[in-house]
């Protein structure tokens, strides 16, 4: 266990370090996209995905010690990775339009928009816990358990489920692991 919360409850850091080391790796397989083939870039996103979200619902429900946020991304760095993810997921959508189905529009706009913004949220909470004092645990955890539960909980569940699509239909369009 650790520290009281301010209602006297105490803290469990356990589930925030989980979800940190969850987020961690999940950024670091959008930072290191470029260096994957579709097929495993895929692969390795849905398994992030999806430890984010086993472990989201894990985080404290504690009090902020400050009101303070972690740095948001630029516009560029935010437009970076939405084109980062969008070109390589090229493949896919060309076996969508080649298909005419429904899930271009979610391979094409939905998925870079969903992987940049729950970045984007999952990195301000990393740069605020990675600071290290309890305060900033706290910090962190209320940060994404608040974001898991509304803005970019919404952005991860769709992209685990067009990942999931795209995964499904892979032995039509992608390339060998």
């Amino acid at each position: 266990m650790g520290r009281q919360d301010r209602g006297e409850n105490p803290i469990d850091y356990k589930p925030i370090h989980a979800f940190a080391s969850s987020a961690q790796t999940y950024c670091a397989v959008i930072d290191a996209c470029e260096s994957y083939s579709s097929s495993v870039f895929l692969l390795k996103l849905a398994e992030a995905l999806a430890a984010m979200y086993k472990d989201g619902f894990a985080l404290p429900d504690v009090e902020p010690a400050s009101s303070e946020h972690g740095p948001r991304l630029t516009p560029d760095e935010w437009s970076q990775i939405f084109g980062s993810v969008h070109e390589k997921l090229k493949v896919a959508v060309q076996y969508y339009k080649d298909h005419g189905t429904d899930e271009e529009y979610l391979a094409t706009i939905m998925l870079p928009d969903d992987i940049a913004d729950l970045y984007q949220d999952i990195n301000a909470g990393l740069n605020v816990f990675k600071r290290g004092s309890d305060d900033d645990m706290r910090d962190a955890a209320w940060e994404w358990r608040f974001g898991f539960m509304g803005h970019y909980g919404r952005h991860m569940v769709n992209a685990i489920r067009t990942v999931h699509i795209m995964l499904c239909d892979s032995l039509h369009y992608t390339e060998e692991r």
